[in-house]
């Protein structure tokens, strides 16, 4: 294989394997926070906490991942959308791997808050950065 095509060929495979991980990444770190939905009674059982209480857990997330999108898209702007990525992942990551020891209410509205943090500030506007930067630049792509 000629250089320029093993150069083309790493770069398509590079390009395909940036966006399976942009998809991973985007359907995966949403389980965090939205995994209890499923298992509603178990979740709220394991926790001790009433329907009112697992309620305000996701309200809490709510309103702070509202909050946190529009400083999110200035974030992105200036920070490399891989870091923040990386760091959105591990950081929601590791605080749900603290999540599933059970902890006490408190701490349980402390995570939710932290994961609108670090979904919708971190992790959102630079998923939404990557996908543009991943898509083709031709005439024929572009819209408007």
């Amino acid at each position: 294989m000629a250089p320029e095509q093993r150069q083309a060929s790493q770069s398509a495979l590079r390009h395909a394997l940036t966006m399976v991980m942009l998809c991973v990444s985007g359907g995966t770190i949403y389980n965090v926070v939205y995994i209890f939905e499923v298992y509603y009674i178990p979740t709220q059982q394991a926790l001790d906490l009433t329907k009112s209480q697992m309620g305000t857990l996701m309200g809490v997330f709510g309103a702070v991942s509202l909050l946190s999108y529009s400083p999110g898209g200035w974030l992105a702007d200036r920070v490399s959308s891989r870091k923040l990525i990386t760091l959105a992942m591990l950081l929601t990551g590791g605080t749900g791997f603290y999540y599933a020891t059970f902890p006490s209410y408190p701490v349980a509205l402390a995570l939710h808050a932290f994961w609108g943090i670090t979904i919708a500030l971190i992790f959102w506007n630079a998923m939404i950065r990557a996908t543009r930067n991943w898509a083709p630049s031709c005439a024929f792509c572009r819209t408007g």
